[in-house]
């Protein structure tokens, strides 16, 4: 039994659709998923590991012990989507240290399109969160943290992975950012948690209606958006997947992503990790992740989808806001990355 796989993004203004084994077939020929104009941006690195120091080498590939090495194809302007290959490097480094190469060099190569998206970010979400927010996210990277470091349980040892990647993603930004483009630390956090920053945040207007004894209603008038907009806006969750059985007896597997225009900042990856995984990824730069959610593990026959569940119930949704212990998790970026 086959699968075949499909993504489509569609917005106010542009899209892009792929189909994943086209994508798989041609990235793994060291390309993106379309046809590329002699003029096309092709920048290749790696990032080395010396005396503790972690370092990015432009123009190079293969090079001996490298700790990860990568591509990178600027063709967002000419197809939608920047493209973005990233391998692990040597087995001479620990996964830690390979799984921080891979979010360092990142970061090297799209700076740029982070700090444009972070703008975006910013303007239309971050600075219009509730109070108290940031401080949210500030506590619950502090509780991830500590766990990735203390714990033997195996969920978290995953996660120290994830931790380390993220980590060397920020760390690569703060070195490697153009000048006058800087972004702090947490906000790259918060950045990299956008998935999850419209839940807190409509937790935290929900506590504030509990709170002044308003009545909390499932549908909102979507003009007094963001984080609160009614079933049917663009604001109500963000994706859908299908799955169906075809007459063939093949898997037909589909995914559609929907955003405002300010969210069509995008590249698509293909990453290889420390276990030899590869996995292909519909993502925004800024975001080790999918956040769409679309994966394709390439040597796994395995295709990771999702469909928005909203949550309905904003006295439960409140807690998240009001109960210190709601702040000890791991994020849903965090829990599928980890996967």
């Amino acid at each position: 039994m086959a699968i075949r796989g499909l993504t489509f993004v569609a917005g106010l203004l542009c899209g892009a659709s792929a189909a994943a084994s086209e994508i798989r077939e041609v990235m793994s020929r060291g390309g993106g998923f379309g046809s590329l104009d002699s003029d096309a941006f092709v920048q290749e690195a790696v990032v080395t590991k010396s005396d503790g120091k972690f370092d990015v080498i432009p123009m190079a590939r293969d090079t001996p012990l490298a700790v990860a090495s990568g591509l990178y194809t600027e063709t967002m302007f000419d197809l939608g989507w920047d493209q973005l290959q990233l391998d692990s490097g040597s087995d001479y480094y620990s996964d830690l240290d390979r799984m921080y190469a891979l979010g360092y060099l990142e970061s090297y190569f799209l700076h740029d399109r982070i700090y444009d998206f972070w703008t975006n970010y910013k303007h239309n979400d971050v600075d219009k969160a509730p109070e108290g927010v940031r401080e949210w996210f500030e506590d619950q990277r502090a509780y991830v943290k500590i766990m990735t470091e203390i714990s033997e349980d195996p969920f978290w040892k995953r996660m120290a992975y994830v931790q380390a990647q993220t980590q060397g993603f920020i760390d690569g930004y703060q070195r490697y950012h153009s000048k006058g483009k800087e972004i702090d630390p947490l906000d790259m956090y918060i950045l990299q948690s956008w998935g999850d920053l419209g839940d807190v945040a409509a937790a935290f207007n929900d506590a504030k209606k509990l709170e002044e004894g308003r009545v909390l209603s499932e549908t909102t008038p979507a003009s007094t958006a963001p984080f609160v907009a009614g079933p049917g806006t663009l604001d109500e969750g963000s994706c859908t997947g299908l799955i169906r059985l075809m007459p063939d007896g093949e898997i037909a597997v589909a995914h559609n992503t929907w955003r405002l225009y300010e969210g069509f900042i995008r590249v698509f990856k293909r990453v290889t990790y420390p276990n030899k995984l590869t996995v292909t990824m519909s993502s925004t730069p800024g975001l080790i992740h999918s956040k769409d959610d679309f994966y394709v593990q390439e040597n796994g026959n395995l295709i990771a989808i999702e469909t928005t569940n909203a949550m309905h119930d904003k006295e439960i949704s409140a807690t998240i806001a009001t109960d210190p212990e709601a702040r000890h998790v791991a994020l849903s970026w965090q829990r599928i990355t980890s996967s």
